[in-house]
C-alpha cells in the first residue's frame, strides 16, 4: 500500500519509537508476532530510504513494504443465475433436465476418493475451516447454515459477506453441506466455516492477509469466542516474500493449524507465496484425467495436486458456478485435511502434510515440479496411520429385532477395549453415506493398530432405553486395511 511499511519489532514501545523517528503514523500493532503497520506522513519521502534507515535500529527485526497480494484469478468461470436454491429441486428445471443431480458434476469428489471418508462416518464433524478469501455467503443453501461469525481485517469489522464469489466457491468445495434437492456436497460436509475476508477489492494488503491468518489460528484476537481453525485455506498468492506473513504462518503452524495454499496460475515455473513457505501444503491443479492443467504453476516447493479444472460449487448471490484454477484445487486438499483432523485430532500440521503426500497417486510421465507427490487419495490416506503403518477400522451395529427384521438402536454407548485399557468411546446414532441416515445404529472406530486382543462393551442408558443392560463381545480382531464389522443384538 502506498507509503506503508511493516516493521517487525520486539515490543509496542519499539514500534512507537520507530514511528516517531520516521514521522510515521502507527496504524496498527499486532503483539502476537510483534508486527507494526506504519504509514509515512510525508508522501514524497522514499519508502525504501525510510526502511533502510532502520538497519541496526535496536529492537527492529525487519522492515518491508506493505505490498499487495492478489486473489488468484480463476479460469473460465461459468455462473448460473438462480433466485433461491432453497426453493427445492424444481428451481433449476429451466437450467437442467428435471431430475438432474449436481453430484454428477463433482468429479473432484471421485478423483480424491472422498466417498471412502463418508463410508467411514468421517464428515469433518467437530472441525473448523478458515476461508481466507473474498468472504463467504453465509446463507447460501449449499453451505447449510454452517458459516460462523468471521472477521474483516481491512475494515476491522465482522463484514464477511462475499462480494466476488471466489470465497463462496472455495468454501463449497471443501465444506459444502449436503443439499438433498440436488445431491451437492462438500468434502467435509459437517465442518464449520470461519470466513476471513481479506479481499475488499481485487487486491489485499500483506498486513491484512497476515492478520487474517493470525485470526484463523486464534479467533479471540478479533474478539471471536471460537477455538482455532483446524485448517486454513489460502487460495491466494503474491510473488514477494514477506517476513510478516512468514511470522503469521509460523504462528498458525505452532497452534496446530494446517495451512493449505494455491500454487498459482502462471502456467510456468514460479514461486508464489504463501505456497512456498515451509510447512505449507502447496497445491497444484489436475483435470478429470489426473493430468496437470495448462495453467497450474510448477516448482520445487509443490506438495500435492488436486482437481482444479471445471470445478462445480456454490457462488455468491445464491448462484452456482464452474470455475478453474489452483484456487479450486486447494480446497479439495483443505477438505481432505479436515477429514484427517477429525480422525486424528491431535495430529500436527506436519503429520497431516506427510500423510497426504505419501499416499498421493503420482501419474507417470510427469516431473515432481509439476504435480508434487501426486493427486491426493483420501482413501489411501485413511488406510495408513500417521506413522506410515497400515491401520484397520471397526464398526459395531447395535440393534433389536421385530419380526426378525433388525431395527437400529441409536444412543447406545460403545467402548472399545484392548486388554485392560479402554482405547476409544463412541455412540451409535446418525451416520453418513451416499445420503444422510438419521439413525443407523452404528458406532465406528478408525485408525486402529492391527491385533487380536480387542473387545467391545455396549451399554444402554436407562433414561434412553428403559434398561441399563451391558453387552460384551470378546476376541475382536483388527486387520490392516480392513473394516471389521460386528453385530450386537439387544434382547
Amino acid at each position: 500500500m502506498p507509503g506503508e511499511m511493516l516493521v517487525g519489532v520486539e515490543s509496542e514501545e519499539v514500534a512507537r519509537r520507530v514511528a516517531a523517528r520516521l514521522d510515521a503514523e502507527l496504524k496498527n500493532y499486532v503483539p502476537e508476532i510483534g508486527l507494526a503497520q506504519l504509514e509515512l506522513r510525508d508522501k514524497t519521502r522514499s519508502l525504501t530510504d525510510a526502511m533502510r534507515s532502520l538497519r541496526g535500529e535496536p529492537g527492529v527485526r525487519y522492515a518491508q513494504a506493505n505490498f499487495k497480494m492478489y486473489s488468484l484469478p480463476v479460469q473460465d468461470v461459468r455462473v448460473l443465475e438462480a433466485a433461491d436454491l432453497g426453493l427445492g429441486p424444481d428451481q433449476f428445471d429451466s437450467i437442467y433436465e428435471p431430475g438432474s443431480d449436481y453430484n454428477k458434476w463433482q468429479y473432484g469428489l471421485r478423483s480424491i476418493r472422498a466417498e471412502a471418508a463418508w463410508e467411514r462416518g468421517l464428515t469433518g464433524e467437530g472441525t473448523i475451516l478458515a476461508v481466507i478469501d473474498t468472504g463467504v455467503q453465509a446463507d447460501h443453501p449449499f453451505l447449510g447454515g454452517k458459516v460462523l461469525p468471521g472477521y474483516n481485517p481491512g475494515h476491522e469489522s465482522d463484514e464477511t459477506d462475499d462480494w466476488n464469489g471466489h470465497g463462496t466457491h472455495v468454501a463449497g468445495i471443501a465444506a459444502g453441506a449436503y443439499h438433498a434437492g440436488r445431491g451437492f456436497i462438500g468434502i467435509a460436509p459437517d465442518a464449520l466455516i470461519l470466513p476471513i475476508r481479506v479481499f475488499n477489492e481485487d487486491t489485499a494488503s500483506n498486513f491484512d492477509v497476515a492478520v487474517g491468518l493470525l485470526v484463523a489460528a486464534d479467533p479471540t484476537i478479533a474478539g471471536l469466542p471460537l477455538p482455532p481453525a483446524d485448517v486454513a485455506n489460502m487460495s491466494l498468492g503474491g510473488a514477494v516474500y514477506s517476513l510478516a506473513l512468514q511470522d503469521a504462518i509460523n504462528f498458525a503452524l505452532d497452534r496446530n493449524v494446517v495451512v493449505v495454499a494455491a500454487m498459482g496460475n502462471t502456467s510456468n515455473e514460479a514461486i508464489r507465496y504463501p505456497a512456498a513457505y515451509q510447512g505449507v501444503i502447496a497445491v497444484g491443479a489436475t483435470d478429470a484425467h489426473d493430468d496437470k492443467t495448462d495453467f497450474s504453476t510448477t516448482g520445487e516447493h509443490i506438495s500435492v495436486a488436486a482437481p482444479g479444472y471445471d470445478i462445480f460449487s456454490a457462488y455468491n448471490q445464491n448462484r452456482i458456478a464452474w470455475a478453474s484454477g489452483t484456487s479450486m484445487a486447494t480446497p479439495h486438499v483443505a477438505g481432505a485435511a479436515l477429514i484427517l483432523r477429525q480422525l486424528y485430532p491431535d495430529a500436527t500440521p506436519a503429520q497431516i502434510k506427510d500423510l497426504l503426500e505419501r499416499t498421493a497417486d503420482f501419474k507417470e510421465g510427469y516431473r515432481f515440479q509439476q504435480l508434487g507427490h501426486g493427486r491426493i487419495n483420501l482413501e489411501r490416506a485413511l488406510s495408513e496411520g500417521l506413522d506410515g503403518r497400515p491401520r484397520g477400522d471397526i464398526e459395531v451395529f447395535v440393534y433389536y429385532t421385530v419380526d426378525d427384521e433388525p431395527i437400529p438402536i441409536a444412543g447406545a454407548d460403545v467402548t472399545l477395549w484392548r486388554g485392560q485399557q479402554a482405547v476409544a468411546y463412541n455412540r451409535t446414532g446418525g451416520g453418513f453415506g451416499v445420503y444422510f441416515v438419521p439413525y443407523d445404529g452404528i458406532a465406528r472406530f478408525f485408525g486402529l493398530e492391527p491385533g487380536d486382543n480387542y473387545w467391545i462393551e455396549v451399554r444402554l442408558e436407562e433414561a434412553l432405553h428403559g434398561t441399563s443392560q451391558a453387552y460384551r463381545v470378546d476376541n475382536v480382531a483388527v486387520r490392516a486395511g480392513e473394516m471389521t464389522s460386528l453385530r450386537v443384538k439387544i434382547d
